[in-house]
């Protein structure tokens, strides 16, 4: 079984399908409630050795701190305050933190990691530079230009700029065999969907992919109206 990492399990909706395929899931959720839920509902993963679930969020080094849960929406919660509680107020709590190369040193090289953490996904890129085995692919929030530069730093050539409100809209379905069985899964609205081969588009070069980023920035910036979704991922192979 190939290492998946996933930074920022939520609901588990992404920790769930990586499972589905056939992959031994290394899931990080800072969130309590959203804890157990998930070692409830997939406690038979966690039991076969499939699934770990580490209650902490990534910092740039491991304690403990402050972490906001959003009032409004659960995704929103953030270790920043100002982003969980932007609409609707947020509460606080304190948890543990951990970080990238700690996670690795436990749990092994991954195959893959999908970054999805409310305003830590620059720490993500960052400490990504200093892993000494980078992940065959990555995925992460496209809030800045500055995290595909920081993807390029790390080795990586080839990438791709997903729309998730794509995949919120309209909820995709794959085919695909894990274990010489024919499976499908259909992607929910809080999925961040798949990853690495799987994805339909073609994979572009550096230039190519900011060029594209930026074109979208500036038509938001230009003319608002005709920008009605704002959540993108980029993804990255060696």
């Amino acid at each position: 079984m190939k290492l998946v990492i996933d930074l920022g399990m939520h609901n588990a909706a992404d920790t769930e399908y990586y499972l589905m395929r056939g992959h031994r899931v290394v899931a990080l959720e800072p969130n309590p409630g959203l804890v157990r839920e998930a070692t409830a509902r997939l406690a038979k993963h966690i039991k076969n050795g499939s699934l770990t679930i580490v209650p902490a969020a990534l910092a740039r080094a491991s304690g403990e701190a402050s972490f906001f849960l959003s009032n409004a929406n659960s995704e929103w919660s953030s270790l920043e305050d100002w982003r969980a509680g932007a609409q609707g107020g947020a509460s606080e709590i304190k948890v543990r933190t951990t970080t990238l190369a700690a996670i690795v040193a436990e749990f092994g090289d991954p195959h893959y990691i999908k970054c999805d953490i409310e305003g830590a996904d620059g720490i993500f890129c960052e400490q990504l530079q200093s892993l000494p085995t980078k992940p065959d692919f990555v995925s992460v929030e496209a809030i800045s230009i500055d995290w595909l530069a920081l993807l390029f730093a790390a080795g990586y050539r080839h990438f791709q700029l997903i729309n998730q409100a794509k995949i919120r809209r309209f909820q995709p379905t794959i085919s695909f065999k894990t274990g010489g069985e024919e499976r499908q899964w259909t992607f929910g609205g809080h999925s961040s969907g798949p990853f690495g081969e799987d994805l339909e588009n073609a994979w572009l070069p550096f230039q190519e992919t900011a060029e594209r980023w930026l074109a979208f920035h500036r038509l938001k910036r230009e003319a608002p109206d005709m920008v009605l979704d704002n959540w993108f991922d980029f993804h990255a192979k060696r």
